[in-house]
């Protein structure tokens, strides 16, 4: 073999070299790391210690079960239809109800990036281990199903049922998501705005007339003076800031009324429906008193729209691992402005999405009402 032959065969290697490290790079961080948190999440909540919020919804539950009140379980700060939603769990064994829903959890986070459209396989994996998510999961919150409900709010959002049926699921749970029902409103979707308000409306009095119309002050009273102080909210912000809690309340109306005007501004200029979804997002996660990590598995919804595809935005969630190293913020305006700061950026990304991620506003069969 001549020196030019060995040449060109070198020459040739290489690249084939090149891709082969690039595909041992692209599995080991995409499958094997995802793969290994995973698993030590697993070990964490088989563990025992974890797992807070589905023992304190599954007591909830329980309570409801033996005509007891929800709200005398300690941390139960939720409306009537969570507790009830959680009876069926009650009637399980605990691991077993464990079990359950921690699968509905890892479901929920991978049915929202199916259904926006998400077919890259590294984004599922980065998904499933990003800051809110892994929180979400080790506690057992149920704010990946209020994320799922997003995701179904957007991509059926010309459905009118669907869409208000949705968003309705998510107002009971957790009434945060109430600026969709401006989103719905602004963007002349008045009929899933009907049905949205309606069944969340029947369900709450259904829910608590089986918990017991009485407990409904135990509910106002379970709100203590300090709900929301030592999470991430804006409302916390305020408060590490000594700003008194009716300043910081004025505070959140006014900027409250900015955004829904925003909201209704963006919806009517051209191509502004995706905007002002992802604004009524971000006034959402703005306004709510109370805001931990776990919340922001929302921002899921935003990036599988934004970039259906791996991109750096994806990563960004685990920047809340270095500005949040707890769950609480214990009141320190740096690491509750860094949290803030990271939320803004992920929205103002997002808010223009790609070609694919606007081609989506086509994907919805229902004319508009």
């Amino acid at each position: 073999m001549t020196n030019v032959e060995v040449t060109t065969s070198n020459l040739r290697a290489r690249p084939v070299e090149a891709w082969s490290l690039l595909r041992a790079g692209e599995l080991t961080a995409f499958f094997a790391i995802p793969l290994a948190l995973d698993l030590l999440a697993v070990l964490l909540m088989i563990g025992g210690k974890n797992l807070v919020d589905f023992t304190i919804f599954r007591n909830a539950g329980s309570a409801v079960l033996s005509g007891d009140s929800p709200w005398h379980v300690f941390g139960f700060l939720y409306p009537a239809p969570a507790a009830v939603a959680f009876v069926p769990f009650a009637f399980l064994p605990y691991p077993l109800a464990a079990a359950i829903f921690c699968v509905i959890d890892v479901l929920a986070v991978l049915a929202i990036l199916w259904i926006l459209g998400v077919r890259d396989w590294r984004c599922y994996a980065l998904a499933t281990v990003v800051t809110p998510v892994g929180r979400a999961l080790i506690i057992g919150t149920i704010s990946p199903w209020i994320a799922l409900a997003a995701a179904l709010a957007w991509r059926y959002r010309d459905r009118a049922a669907v869409a208000g049926g949705a968003i309705a699921a998510a107002l009971v749970l957790k009434i945060f998501l109430w600026p969709l029902l401006i989103w719905l409103v602004a963007t002349r979707r008045i009929r899933a705005f009907v049905i949205a308000a309606c069944a969340s409306a029947i369900t709450t009095v259904g829910s608590w007339l089986i918990v017991g119309p009485s407990t409904f002050g135990q509910f106002v009273h379970s709100m203590g003076s300090n709900t929301g102080e030592g999470t991430f909210s804006v409302f916390a912000l305020f408060r590490s800031l000594d700003v008194p809690r009716l300043g910081a309340y004025g505070a959140l109306g006014i900027g409250g009324l900015i955004l829904i005007a925003a909201v209704f501004t963006l919806a009517r200029s051209p191509g502004g429906d995706w905007p002002a979804f992802v604004l009524a997002i971000g006034a959402a996660l703005a306004l709510t008193p109370i805001m931990h990590v776990h919340y922001l598995v929302i921002l899921l919804v935003v990036i599988a729209v934004a970039r259906p595809r791996l991109a750096p935005l994806w990563t960004l969630p685990f920047a809340y691992s270095f500005v949040s190293r707890s769950a609480s913020s214990d009141g320190s305006a740096p690491h509750i402005l860094a949290v803030l700061v990271v939320t803004g950026v992920v929205l103002a990304v997002s808010t223009r999405a790609p070609r694919r991620g606007r081609l989506t506003e086509s994907i919805a069969g229902a004319d508009r009402t």
